[in-house]
């Protein structure tokens, strides 16, 4: 318990150190948009989005109103990114918009080459506004498939995701 207190108060920190830093325009995280490696990750507007939420491309569409919405009786909510093509990243930031306490208790993080293996990458506490799935290490992958896990039947939101 004391474990989880910490590193909940850690994340929480950084958090308050990334508003404090005077980002007062556009997303609090924006995603690397260099393309000249293979490795890079790729521009939003060839991501597609699929899963058991509502609008699922709502939460790929550089539009922070907008949202992809889990029902509430749905046990596992779940969401699917196709980058385009393989990406390199360690990071990916769940911003919850509006709907600042519609999160799961836990999110996992599975990445694919291919879209039809998935491999567990991490899990991590849903967090209200902003919900951050850090991995020890960068990982190569073109499918992202984040998942809601615990219990609850509270709603997921989600209106934008970043990677880094």
């Amino acid at each position: 318990m004391l474990k989880n207190l910490k590193q909940m108060l850690f994340l929480h920190l950084i958090l308050l150190a990334i508003l404090a830093s005077g980002c007062d325009s556009g997303p609090i995280y924006q995603q690397n948009t260099s393309h000249n490696s293979k490795g890079n990750i790729s521009r939003k507007a060839i991501w597609t989005a699929a899963g058991a939420m509502l609008s699922p491309a709502n939460a790929i569409d550089d539009n922070i109103a907008t949202a992809s919405l889990s029902s509430a009786s749905v046990s596992r909510p779940a969401l699917m990114v196709d980058l385009g093509k393989a990406c390199l990243f360690n990071m990916v930031v769940i911003d919850h918009g509006s709907n600042q306490a519609q999160f799961p208790n836990r999110i996992a993080l599975h990445t694919s080459m291919d879209g039809d293996k998935f491999i567990y990458q991490s899990s991590t506490y849903g967090t209200r506004r902003v919900s951050i799935v850090s991995l020890y290490s960068p990982v190569l992958a073109r499918y992202i498939r984040l998942e809601g896990i615990g219990s609850g039947s509270r709603a997921w939101a989600i209106a934008e995701v970043y990677l880094q």
